[in-house]
């Protein structure tokens, strides 16, 4: 296992989600934006400098970035019969004093956060690929999916042209 601190963006971890390629694919993702060279370092050396991206549409802050993943379920063998099983599998959020982030709160975009993983070896096709493990949300920068569109607006009489200057 490893961990690797830094800026979040389009968390989906409270609830896993279709993958937007493969909408087959239920999982849970979570990216790490704006990289530092330290940061590029540490996860080519655990194998992942493959998995490092240029955000070149600017949506994660600029820079390099990472997205980290993992399948809703998870087969499983048991080392007694040797046979495979599908389990549920969830995503540990914590908040900065380690305490269950509650599902209610939703992780925004540039919250801080460390991101708990383990770099997987695929020995049949020789590449390899990161497991989401958990988050701890160092500084919440809470997303608000309920805004009210009508909030900035207020009524005016028809004779008020002040009412809609710029």
């Amino acid at each position: 296992m490893a961990a690797l601190r830094g800026k979040c963006y389009w968390a989906k971890v409270h609830e896993p989600v279709p993958n937007f390629f493969s909408p087959e694919k239920i999982e849970y993702s979570l990216t790490i934006g704006q990289l530092t060279d330290n940061d590029v370092a540490f996860l080519k050396s655990q194998n992942l400098g493959n998995k490092i991206k240029d955000d070149v549409k600017g949506s994660t802050g600029g820079g390099k970035y990472i997205e980290f993943k993992t399948k809703n379920v998870k087969s499983v063998r048991n080392h007694e019969t040797g046979e495979r099983e599908d389990v549920e599998n969830t995503i540990m959020v914590l908040d900065a004093e380690l305490n269950p982030l509650s599902t209610d709160i939703l992780i925004g975009n540039t919250s801080e956060v460390v991101v708990s993983f383990q770099p997987i070896h695929y020995k049949k096709l020789n590449i390899w690929g990161v497991d989401l493990l958990g988050v701890q949300v160092l500084e919440l920068n809470e997303y608000s999916p309920h805004v009210d569109p009508m909030a900035d607006f207020r009524a005016a009489a028809v004779d008020d042209a002040s009412a809609f200057a710029a």
